[in-house]
C-alpha cells in the first residue's frame, strides 16, 4: 500500500499518448544503437582482435554485427579499405601459388582446387578491391577460407566444396 501523500498524478497523465513522440524516441533509440555499433568501445575492438575466429564464425552463421559491440568492431575491421586488401592479396597468392611446383613439406592449398575456381578468386579479389559497400558476413567467409588449415582450400580433393564456399561469399558479400 502507498503512503497517503505519495500522488500517482506525475505518473498517469490525462493526456492522450502523442503516436509522433513515441516514433520520436523510438527513431532516437534506434539512433543510438546504430552510434555504439559504428563507433565500439576500445575494449570490443580488442576483443575483435583477440576472439577474431570465434567472430568470424558468427559473422558467417548470420549474426548481426549490430548486436553487440564485439561483432560490431569486428564487422568494422573486416569491412577497412586495408582488410579488404589484404585478402583480395592473399586470394591473388593463393592463385599464384597454386600455379607453382608444389614444395614437399609445406601446408598448400589444393592446385587443382585453386586453379579450378581461379575465375572466381579473382572476381572475388577484385570485388575486394571495389570502391562499393560489403557485408562482413561475407569477408568472414573469405577470412576463414584463407586461414583455416582444415578447409576445402587446403583440403579438398576437388574444386565443388571450395566453388561452394566461394559463391557463399559471394553471395554474402552483397545480400
Amino acid at each position: 500500500m502507498l503512503p497517503d501523500d505519495w500522488s500517482l498524478a506525475p505518473i498517469v497523465s490525462s493526456r492522450p499518448v502523442d503516436e509522433r513522440h513515441i516514433q520520436h524516441v523510438l527513431a532516437a533509440e534506434q539512433a543510438a544503437r546504430t552510434r555504439r555499433a559504428l563507433d565500439p568501445p576500445l575494449s570490443a575492438r580488442v576483443a575483435a582482435r583477440v576472439f577474431a575466429h570465434r567472430l568470424d564464425r558468427e559473422l558467417t552463421a548470420g549474426a548481426e554485427p549490430a548486436g553487440s559491440p564485439r561483432l560490431a568492431a569486428r564487422a568494422a575491421m573486416l569491412t577497412s579499405r586495408s582488410v579488404r586488401g589484404e585478402l583480395a592479396d592473399g586470394l591473388d597468392r593463393l592463385i599464384a601459388t597454386a600455379q607453382l611446383p608444389p614444395p614437399r613439406r609445406q601446408s598448400i592449398p589444393r592446385h587443382s582446387s585453386v586453379l579450378a575456381n581461379s575465375k572466381l578468386l579473382r572476381e572475388l579479389a577484385a570485388t575486394l578491391r571495389g570502391t562499393g559497400p560489403l557485408y562482413a558476413g561475407g569477408i568472414a567467409v573469405l577470412c576463414t577460407l584463407l586461414t583455416d588449415g582444415t578447409g576445402p582450400v587446403y583440403n579438398a580433393t576437388d574444386g565443388r566444396a571450395l566453388e561452394g564456399e566461394l559463391l557463399r561469399a559471394r553471395a554474402a558479400l552483397t545480400c
